[in-house]
């Protein structure tokens, strides 16, 4: 039952999201200024090369997207209503570029586009949710993939009806169509990457699918037992002919991003730094690569605001037990690589109650083990996982797995610039 409870957080956020799209007093409250409210609305910053641009639609604000360097300096808040129009804006969960072009993914209204400066000039090649044939409804993931020319977006709704059959959309650089991959086993997809090949890998909750370049099935891959992940989550392939392939899988064990081969072995995994006490997870999701440095949306991993799956009174009572993974090192392992299955099992239903919390920030629960200052810094990048802080960004060595940074805050304060990114999170090229 753990990647139910997984589905149920991902659908929560997209409501989350599609009550903040309609709150017309959220959209009045919020401003529309760029980097520490600035008035100036002619003031205008260009993408910087090597920066991280990230989205984080379930926080007060929206309407914003956000510029970081990889040291975790805040560089810039981009506004997402349009030039063209100020009384409509795009919600981001997800984005990607195209050449210069930034496409921003709206769960649902649709694709919209900015230019290098993060002007929203408006939706992107007519491709608005709810147009049969072209574009699903709940809209989750978007991927481009500048190897192979192609544009993948995931639909919790390709159908726009009640069947709600995932799909996942493929469009060429100019925005038409290409095909769409259906299959019956399709959970919800979680992530979208292609390889040098021209192939297709989508992480669906319980299996790796790999497709061809013509939407045809090659293999699936379940490289991890179920009882050590919740889920597999975001997806990423490094852009050269190794074809680097990443996957991060959180687990109640020990969140972690492994690294499989083409043939769905398990080559390493790496350990993510946290508290685990075999009841919650960080839920870490999208990546992205740098030359030396792997970088991972953990929304949960401070577990100061613990997942809904969790309660207080557990993390409260087992958290003086529990253990921290170490922040150097990996480990390895050896998968056979078989055919997975999309079936459910696990434990039971009864976390799913502690949920209704998620996006209002009411019922969060509070980890007393981790209510340090959040201004505290890291000493040192060598120190071990539990004396790093594990903020909300996190990278990792990618050549033994070591911890290397975190950053972007770790609680929903004010004071915090992020609250919970889950997805939406691309290197600026």
């Amino acid at each position: 039952m753990k990647s139910i409870i997984f589905i149920i957080v991902l659908i929560f956020v997209g409501c989350v999201v599609s009550v903040s799209v309609n709150n017309k007093n959220l959209i009045s409250i919020v401003g529309k200024h760029h980097k520490d409210d600035s008035s100036s609305s002619s003031t205008e910053s260009t993408f910087q090369s090597g920066n991280i641009l990230l989205t984080d639609p379930t926080s007060l604000n929206p309407n914003q997207f956000y510029e970081f360097t990889t040291s975790g300096d805040s560089i810039y808040n981009y506004t997402t209503f349009l030039s063209t129009n100020e009384s409509e804006r795009c919600v981001p969960v997800d984005m990607g570029f195209l050449g210069s072009t930034l496409l921003l993914l709206d769960a649902h209204q649709g694709v919209y586009e900015a230019n290098e400066n993060g002007v929203v000039k408006g939706v992107w090649n007519n491709l608005k949710t709810n147009t049969k044939g072209k574009v699903g409804c709940g809209l989750s993931r978007l991927n481009v993939d500048q190897q192979n020319s192609k544009v993948y977006i995931a639909s919790l709704n390709s159908n726009c009806d009640y069947s709600y059959e995932p799909a996942v959309f493929v469009y060429t650089f100019d925005g038409n169509l290409d095909f769409i991959i259906s299959n019956s086993e399709f959970n919800t997809t979680t992530g979208i990457a292609g390889d040098s090949d021209g192939n297709i890998w989508i992480t669906d909750i319980n299996v790796i699918y790999v497709y061809d370049n013509s939407g045809k099935l090659l293999k699936q891959f379940n490289p991890i037992n179920e009882s050590d992940r919740i889920a597999y989550n975001g997806i990423t392939i490094s852009q050269d002919s190794q074809d680097s392939i990443y996957v991060s899988v959180p687990s109640y064990q020990g969140d972690m991003i492994i690294q499989i081969s083409k043939s769905g072995e398990l080559i390493r995994s790496i350990k993510l730094i946290g508290i685990f006490n075999g009841q919650v997870s960080g839920l870490p999701g999208s990546l992205a690569l740098t030359k030396n440095h792997i970088y991972v949306e953990v929304p949960y991993a401070s577990k100061k605001e613990n997942p809904p799956s969790s309660s207080s009174e557990s993390s409260s009572e087992s958290s003086s037990e529990s253990s921290s993974s170490e922040s150097s090192g990996f480990s390895t392992g050896s998968a056979s690589g078989s055919s997975g299955s999309s079936g459910t099992s696990g434990t039971g239903l009864s976390s799913i109650l502690s949920f209704g919390g998620y996006g209002g920030f009411k019922n969060i629960q509070r980890n007393e083990n981790y209510d340090q200052d959040d201004e505290q810094s890291t000493s040192s990048d060598s120190e071990s996982s539990h004396k790093a802080k594990p903020d909300v960004i996190q990278s990792y060595n990618l050549d033994d797995g070591s911890f290397n940074k975190a950053f972007g805050g770790h609680s929903c304060n004010p004071k915090n610039i992020l609250c919970i990114p889950f997805s939406g999170f691309v290197i600026v090229p």
